[in-house]
């Protein structure tokens, strides 16, 4: 093993000049370091942002389509409803841990009193909307779902069930959710029984089977229409809705076991439905909320990725010309080796042990110094992609302005993901340690192999 003292006398025989070649080392695994830890922070980013917003793809009406046929002049009557039988093969899907139907409708006023505002001015807003004929304009939200506990408001703790038990898909008979407000003004309680009535003037026998109590409120303006009310919502098992709505399921939601399994669900499920075939239906995962989520620091990774690959192939050049350059210097050194005896395989364990021992330095050395100075890369670049993106949106705005009219404006904005927290993993420390290995590997093995092909008697001759 004399190669290794031989390569521990050679580094401190030449300490300034092994000292440069371990801050060049250092500054590619710095370099390789950063890059590889914000792409794991980006990750981690998606993966959190992901389980935010949660594990739920509704399959629902695309109305960006139902928008497009209406500017074409294309009626929009004739949309087919889903198909409880194709909902039923999807939910049957393994990535599937729950799932909910929807049927939405509308019920007349009938023999009951709706909920109606109180102010003033929803009182002079309904004055100017009564109708001169003699139609007559929904008083009720009928919602039609499978499981009660599993709708969006009480989901988001908008409705809570204060008596009584929520609706199951065990219910067969017509059963409903009435809110406390609608229940006192009709002097209803949990077991009651009362008739909605729907657009053919056909009445339907609901027993309540539950009261609720909503949070929820809605403009003034708009709580004029009865229909708009919270508390004129009703919420029924989705079988008995059929009769208020379309005859079919609105939409459909399906929970899954983990949010990572959203792709594949949504691949599957494509290939057991029809109703999106004429792009009137769409799998919705909020791809949009989840754009806005992750839109700057998706830039930050894709960037992260451009520096490893450039650090790894500038990085390993530059050093593979150093190394070059140091062998030659020591064509004499060499040729006396070889004369002695010495295999050109020990010679160059020589030369790999020499930079194998500058390299772990440089690496233990930006072990330490990469976590900071990593934090410190990512957030800048995190900021500035924020601030691009902030600049696009307000361009795009005021730009579209004028197509903005019919579009929904109650949708959930989110707010980009602001920061990413870059830590050193233990894979990718893994990836590093590789990674820099077989840079610094090839980088001494290929000028060693160009030199050590001359003869001892060549060597001697080129030394000069």
């Amino acid at each position: 093993m004399d190669f290794i003292r031989r390569a521990w006398i050679s580094i401190w025989a030449k300490k300034p000049k092994h000292f440069l070649l371990m801050l060049l080392i250092f500054i590619i695994f710095m370099f390789i370091f950063i890059g590889f830890a914000i792409q794991d922070a980006t990750t981690k980013s998606l993966d959190s942002a992901r389980k935010q917003l949660g594990a739920d793809v509704s399959l629902v009406v695309n109305q960006k389509k139902l928008m497009e046929d209406a500017q074409n002049g294309k009626s929009i009557d004739s949309i087919p409803s889903l198909s409880e039988e194709d909902v039923q093969k999807i939910a049957n899907l393994k990535q599937v841990k729950e799932y909910q139907m929807i049927v939405d409708g509308a019920a007349m006023k009938g023999d009951l009193t709706p909920v109606k505002s109180s102010s003033k001015n929803s009182s002079d807003s309904s004055t100017m909307f009564e109708t001169t004929d003699s139609s007559e304009m929904p008083s009720f939200v009928v919602e039609g779902v499978r499981e009660s506990k599993l709708e969006t408001d009480f989901v988001n703790k908008d409705n809570k069930l204060i008596e009584g038990e929520p609706i199951t898909a065990k219910d067969t008979e017509p059963s409903a959710l009435i809110e406390k407000s609608f229940a006192e003004k009709n002097k209803l309680k949990v077991g009651d029984t009362f008739k909605l009535k729907n657009e053919k003037n056909k009445e339907v026998s609901f027993k309540v089977k539950g009261i609720y109590e909503t949070s929820k409120t809605v403009d003034s303006q708009l709580a004029a229409f009865e229909i708009m009310h919270p508390s004129n919502k009703i919420i029924v098992n989705y079988k008995a809705a059929e009769a208020f709505g379309s005859g079919g399921i609105t939409s459909a939601t399906f929970s899954l076991k983990d949010p990572n399994m959203i792709n594949s669900f949504i691949s599957e499920a494509q290939k057991l439905t029809t109703a999106d075939d004429d792009g009137y239906y769409k799998f919705d995962a909020k791809d949009d909320a989840y754009e806005q989520l992750i839109g700057p620091i998706q830039q930050v990774g894709s960037f992260s990725s451009v520096i490893v690959a450039i650090t790894m192939i500038a990085g390993g050049l530059i050093l593979g010309l150093i190394v070059l350059l140091s062998i030659r210097e020591r064509k004499f050194e060499m040729g006396v080796l070889m004369s002695l005896g010495e295999s050109k395989a020990k010679i160059i364990c020589q030369f790999l042990v020499e930079m194998l021992i500058v390299a772990v330095l440089a690496f233990t050395i930006s072990v330490f110094v990469a976590g900071p100075a990593g934090q410190a890369v990512s957030d800048y670049m995190v900021d500035n992609q924020i601030e691009k993106s902030k600049e696009e949106k307000q361009s795009n705005q005021s730009s579209s302005m004028s197509f903005s009219i019919g579009e929904e404006t109650t949708q959930k904005t989110y707010e980009p993901i602001d920061k990413i927290d870059v830590e050193l993993s233990s894979s990718v420390l893994q990836k590093v340690s590789l990674l820099g290995g077989l840079t610094i590997l090839l980088a001494t093995l290929i000028p060693s192999l160009f030199i050590l092909r001359l003869k001892p008697k060549m060597l001697f001759a080129q030394k000069d």
